[in-house]
């Protein structure tokens, strides 16, 4: 899936803050199926600031790569 498609078809999708690890946010959403990971390298951690108990719709997010139901479904690095 391209990141356009990831956006049209789940843009508007409310997701929250679970963790941070090496670089990488990682945002889920309320029913657990749709993982997003924002970040990825070390300078994008510095432009990019978090709040805890916010909810983010994934337009919002720089995503590095998504997950549905546990399947690799984005990667910026395809």
């Amino acid at each position: 899936m391209e990141l356009k498609q990831l956006m049209e078809q789940f843009g508007d999708v409310k997701v929250h803050f679970t963790s941070y690890y090496k670089y990488s946010f990682c945002f889920i959403s309320a029913d657990g199926k749709l993982e997003i990971y924002a970040g990825g390298d070390k300078d994008d951690i510095y432009r990019f600031e978090v709040v805890a108990k916010k909810d983010y719709l994934i337009s919002e997010l720089p995503i590095s790569s998504a997950y549905l139901e546990g399947q690799s479904i984005y990667s910026e690095a395809w």
